[in-house]
């Protein structure tokens, strides 16, 4: 719904890479891509693609995911939110339940 405040981010493989779509509450639907580079994944880099309910890129959306992987306990995510232009980074960490 448009005025809630959640939000929620599907990833599924696609060929050679990882892609998201992230169902924003700003009611739109930015799509990324990440290829790794790595057997054993330490980051991933989502980069946009295109969004689906984006009437201007000028309207805010995400614009880049990084997810990092410190050890089997931790993850950080780095989201790049832009809006007119202008990028602003979030930072989210998460520690596994019994972890550190």
């Amino acid at each position: 719904m448009s005025d809630a405040e959640e939000m929620l981010t599907l990833y599924s493989i696609d060929t050679d890479g990882i892609v998201l779509v992230h169902y924003c509450p700003m009611n739109n639907q930015p799509r990324m891509r990440a290829i790794p580079q790595d057997r054993e994944i330490k980051e991933l880099v989502f980069l946009f693609q295109s969004a689906a309910n984006l009437p201007d890129p000028a309207v805010g959306h995400e614009q880049k995911l990084i997810i990092q992987f410190a050890d089997k306990d931790h993850i950080t995510e780095l989201w790049t939110w832009r809006m007119n232009g202008k990028d602003t980074r979030m930072v989210y960490r998460f520690v596994r339940k019994g972890g550190d």
